[in-house]
């Protein structure tokens, strides 16, 4: 992406002129489309979760959960891609995850692409089902100087959906800087835990319980603020 209203303008003007280019970018866009959307793929992630639910087995009948309730205002977190801002990193991918909880904090490293770095985001996941704990989230820096922290209670979450963490301030010179994402839920239990939902990505990063997770990267999208160029 571009950081600069000039380079916009000339990236688009390069477009415009380059019929090969525009064949080449339409492309890539629709096998990318075609390889989250397609029926093909969604026809495999239902396959995978028949797979895994006949994998654990028959267990002891028990009755239907009440529906999630979503509430309104202070109720759910459900994450919005910001007007005044662009995309840096991102992975987003969602195969698997597994239960957040004591032992099993989730880390995530990554190295920004631009400066203003205001906010990420974590795609998370309910078990379908609500969830009564504390979710802690943080954006720590290189050092790891707390940039950005939140405290969502889980029932708030809303399963496959994306939760914010905004810095207390747009980190000015943020380019080249090492990232990391922290989540956390020390009260949750194995039948009380949300997920932070991963896939696999050359990008990496990812450790769960301290323990490196190679070639798998969280579900997550990064934003820095427009600049002064940008916004005007």
């Amino acid at each position: 992406l571009c950081n600069q209203a000039g380079e916009w303008a000339e990236r688009l003007g390069t477009l415009v002129a380059d019929a090969a280019l525009r064949e080449a970018l339409g492309g890539v866009c629709q096998r990318d489309i075609e390889r989250r959307y397609s029926t093909q793929a969604q026809a495999q992630e239902l396959a995978d979760v028949v797979t895994e639910i006949l994998a654990r087995g028959s267990g002891p009948a028990r009755e239907l959960p009440e529906p999630v309730a979503l509430e309104a205002d202070e109720g759910s977190e459900v994450a919005l891609e910001p007007g005044d801002a662009l995309y840096d990193r991102y992975q987003l991918d969602a195969e698997r995850g597994g239960p957040l909880g004591p032992g099993a904090e989730v880390e995530q490293r990554f190295t920004c692409e631009r400066d203003g770095l205001s906010r990420v985001d974590v795609r998370v996941g309910t078990y379908v089902r609500r969830n009564e704990h504390r979710v802690i989230l943080s954006v720590l820096d290189e050092e790891g100087a707390t940039r950005g922290e939140r405290v969502v209670p889980a029932a708030h979450l809303v399963d496959r959906s994306f939760v914010s963490i905004p810095l207390a301030r747009p980190w000015e010179d943020s380019s080249g800087r090492g990232i990391t994402i922290r989540a956390r839920a020390p009260e949750a239990t194995a039948e009380n835990a949300i997920l932070l939902w991963h896939a696999a990505s050359p990008l990496g990063g990812l450790a769960i319980g301290g323990v490196e997770q190679p070639g798998r990267t969280l579900s997550f999208r990064a934003f820095c603020a427009l600049d002064q160029e940008m916004a005007s």
